[in-house]
């Protein structure tokens, strides 16, 4: 071990004049030599311990080198360590602390990482290792008091092999593609075998929604006068290919501004009710029936068939403002009235005609 005290030497003329041979793995010729500058203290097998005073009064250090890695203590209190580049095989480089426990206690703690020179080989390929990585093995926990939490990176994976779990104490916001104005033109993707939602109150805004279900869909309410509403500008087109079925216990209101057609391809159609049934038609109203023939094929014996039970007077009013024209183009004509009385009175002609004429 050489020590040298050349201290006062250094700082009075500028330059040690009982200089230590550089060590052997420090700075290349072209990159200047630093023991020049400063007052060595010790040195063995290449290892150096320096101490300085600083210039016009700045704070002294001292430092422990070999020219690649070092420890430096400064006067205003900064511990710095650095190391050197690893050589050729990956090794070197590092710093490596192996302890039984570790805590670091500070005001501030910020790490500046410019990415990993070393490789691995993964399922024939080879890749960088990652810049930062964080191995433990059993709990970690990350936790900030009175303050924010930010992770910011091009791609961002959360994985759990078993739970992920999201909690807030107020809001959970999730926004992708932020634009100006508060606008987001991103993409939100969620892919899982069951999504379940709980929650009191489900608000939504779109431009537009988008659904494709294999399977059920079912909307089961059982608040106690609540609704469903559809409100649109535009149409609402609802198709089955099987039953379409509509029931409620209260009233049941369809109100078109334009046209209301009823329309069955194949089948008929049924209309039962309990009370009275009220038609009013501001126009004109046109019945046909063609009487064809319905499944299994056969044509019925009657193409419109009335039957009205017992009434307080009449099974039958009809009142017109002008006359009556009824026209039977085939078959046979029947009317029987089979009452106490049969009344038919005319304010004008009363014609009857027929070939022949029979009256009982």
């Amino acid at each position: 071990m050489t020590v040298t005290n050349n201290y006062d030497k250094v700082h009075g003329s500028g330059v040690a004049n009982v200089i230590v041979a550089e060590p052997t793995s420090g700075r290349k010729d072209d990159e200047g030599k630093f023991i020049k500058t400063c007052p060595t203290a010790v040195t063995q097998d290449g290892w150096t311990i320096m101490t300085w005073r600083g210039e016009n009064g700045g704070p002294g250090g001292y430092a422990l080198t070999n020219g690649v890695s070092a420890l430096l203590f400064d006067e205003n209190g900064n511990v710095k360590t650095s190391t050197g580049k690893p050589g050729d095989t990956g090794c070197g480089g590092k710093i490596v602390r192996v302890c039984t426990d570790f805590l670091d206690k500070g005001h501030s703690y910020a790490g500046q990482f410019t990415g990993s020179s070393q490789e691995r080989s993964k399922e024939g390929k080879t890749e960088e290792l990652p810049t930062y990585s964080l191995h433990v093995t059993g709990e970690t926990a990350i936790e900030s008091v009175g303050g924010d939490v930010n992770i910011l990176g091009d791609n961002v994976t959360i994985q759990a092999r078993k739970t992920l779990t999201l909690k807030a104490g107020a809001a959970i916001a999730i926004e992708a593609g932020s634009d100006k104005g508060g606008q987001c033109s991103g993409s939100l993707n969620i892919k899982g075998g069951k999504v379940t939602t709980d929650a009191s109150f489900i608000s939504e805004k779109s431009r537009g929604h988008h659904k494709e279900i294999k399977g059920e869909f079912t909307v089961n309410q059982d608040m106690p006068g609540s609704k469903i509403s559809f409100n649109t500008n535009g149409s609402i087109s609802s198709k089955a290919d099987g039953n379409y079925d509509i029931g409620c216990k209260g009233r049941f209101n369809l109100d078109g501004g334009a046209n209301v057609q009823i329309r069955s391809k194949k089948g008929g159609s049924s209309l039962r009710l309990k009370g009275k049934y009220i038609e009013r038609i501001g126009g004109t109203r046109f019945t046909e029936i063609k009487s064809q023939a319905t499944p299994p094929g056969v044509v019925q014996m009657f193409g419109w068939e009335i039957k009205i039970a017992n009434a307080k007077k009449y099974g039958m009013k009809i009142k017109s403002n002008m006359g009556l024209n009824a026209r039977y183009s085939g078959g046979m004509s029947i009317l029987k009235f089979v009452g106490a009385k049969t009344k038919l009175t005319s304010a004008g002609p009363f014609n009857i005609k027929g070939k022949p004429i029979y009256l009982n």
